[in-house]
């Protein structure tokens, strides 16, 4: 089983024992961060700037982001010799996650959420106001989103046992080349564009059922239309399903696609 993704995320914070709905909460924030990709880097352009602070070359890192302001607490949690490659690491990220930015599953305002009787409320209160007009919606689409695809891994039942087989003579096993996926750069895909990266995001929403037009790496008024249409079946509405490809529209399409966003 893959190291990443939606499946992975779901049994990786099963096996770490969080409590709903605690869990449930953290699975849809690291699918809106990181597509539950734990090589996750978000660099420079950030809208809080000085990106490189102590020395870090990240901004965000790892499944839940974890921004690199952070570097100074996390070297007094887990060493002075630490730096931002530590939030790389799964277990590390989710302990630092978990056990002190979130107070062990009950406050999440770090990701502009606040727990709720019913779920959660959204709360972008200690947040810049550039930042919440930039950016609130396309994050609360997007955890809103995988927040409604939670039963469908949740609910993933476990495998049968399978006998066990009768010991054959062993035959070496000839290892197929993974394929590697594509990598685009968001502002490379963006209305006007005309390059072979859009040609990979024309596919996917082909493939989607949103039809760009002629696959011709051309970002022109039919792909603008398609990728919107693909917004809205994410729940993007108004002026937030506008066809322009943002980081957390983009990243879901090719989560289901296959392509990878920089």
């Amino acid at each position: 089983m893959s190291n990443s993704g939606p499946q992975w995320l779901h049994d990786f914070l099963v096996a770490k024992k969080v409590p709903m709905p605690a869990i449930r909460i953290l699975w849809s924030l690291g699918m809106r961060e990181s597509g539950g990709d734990p090589s996750n880097t978000y660099p420079s352009g950030a809208p809080f700037g000085d990106w490189a602070h102590e020395g870090s070359r990240f901004f965000d890192t790892g499944v839940w982001q974890i921004n690199n302001r952070h570097l100074s607490t996390i070297r007094s949690v887990y060493g002075s010799d630490k730096d931002m490659s530590l939030m790389l690491n799964p277990d590390y990220n989710f302990d630092y996650t978990y056990n002190h930015l979130s107070k062990k599953g009950t406050y999440f305002i770090d990701w502009g959420l606040k727990p709720t009787p019913t779920g959660y409320a959204f709360d972008w209160s200690g947040y810049p106001s550039d930042w919440v007009a930039q950016y609130s919606k396309d994050s609360e689409a997007g955890f809103t989103h995988w927040w409604g695809l939670w039963p469908q891994y949740a609910g993933t039942p476990a495998p049968a046992p399978v006998p066990k087989p009768t010991p054959k003579p062993a035959v070496p096993v000839v290892k197929k080349p993974v394929a590697k996926k594509p990598a685009i750069q968001l502002v490379d895909v963006q209305p006007g564009a005309n390059n072979g990266q859009v040609k990979i995001v024309q596919a996917a929403l082909a493939k989607a059922g949103y039809s760009p037009g002629t696959i011709d790496g051309s970002f022109g008024p039919k792909t603008k239309a398609a990728y919107a249409s693909w917004q809205r079946h994410l729940g993007y509405k108004g002026a937030a399903a506008d066809g322009a490809p943002g980081r957390l529209s983009l990243t879901a399409l090719g989560l289901k696609y296959g392509f990878t966003v920089l």
